[in-house]
């Protein structure tokens, strides 16, 4: 299975930390445990940028925007990756959460 291993680098001096910060939460609270590693890296040399296995996936100074989850849910749709939540140590797969389709609801209780 590939690693997946993210890379947000920022300007702390341009005040892009907190922008930072909130994609890596995005990050997270979409891929989960399927994220073998994620690292905030100071830089000086770019004011925003995400990374995805050592490759570039979208630059405020390349693109012209902030990077987006959305950019990282294209390049997994446009390279069929798939990312699989694991469960945690000491717990069973079973005791995983199911996660509906986006276009179904929960049902209520």
């Amino acid at each position: 299975m590939r690693r997946i291993e993210f890379s947000i680098r920022y300007s702390q001096a341009a005040g892009y930390e907190a922008e930072a910060l909130a994609l890596a939460r995005r990050l997270f609270a979409r891929y989960d445990t399927g994220i073998d590693a994620l690292s905030l890296v100071p830089t000086a040399t770019e004011r925003l940028a995400l990374y995805f296995n050592d490759r570039l996936v979208a630059s405020l100074d390349r693109d012209g925007r902030a990077p987006t989850a959305a950019d990282v849910r294209e390049l997994f749709h446009h390279e069929g990756i798939t990312v699989v939540r694991r469960p945690e140590q000491g717990s069973d797969a079973d005791d995983l959460p199911t996660i509906p389709p986006a276009d179904q609801k929960e049902p209520i209780q």
